[in-house]
């Protein structure tokens, strides 16, 4: 499976990371609300000194992601779990690389589509 479209959940220094690396092969989202929305189309972001210029969208918004890559804190990822399914089919990745052992099982139990894989093992 070839993938184009990315969502990232999580615009922290491994989200901005990954939009930096990922978005030069493929279309990146950044998955905000619009609290965030509104003050991150304020901000100018690099990585490495190089400008990059994120793609927000909001959980209302329509787009099939090939792969969800999930950097927030365990404690965002209720809310992660609730706004992702209308960018999920039967063919998405999911994987999380929040701290703990147990958010894979937990996305698992909460989303019924799309396939979650672990980040380790």
């Amino acid at each position: 499976m070839e993938i184009k479209n990315i969502l990232i959940c999580g615009f922290g220094a491994l989200g901005i990371a990954l939009t930096y690396k990922l978005s030069k092969n493929a279309c990146v989202k950044i998955l905000v609300n619009e609290l965030r929305y509104e003050k991150y189309n304020k901000i100018d972001y690099s990585f490495n000194g190089n400008k990059i210029k994120p793609c927000y969208i909001l959980p209302n918004k329509n787009f099939t992601a090939d792969l969800i890559i999930i950097t927030t804190k365990f404690e965002g990822l209720k809310d992660i779990a609730k706004n992702i399914p209308n960018f999920i089919n039967n063919k998405t990745i999911i994987i999380t690389l929040t701290n703990g052992i147990s958010a894979e099982k937990y996305l698992k139990n909460i989303l019924k589509n799309g396939n979650v894989i672990y980040s380790y093992y």
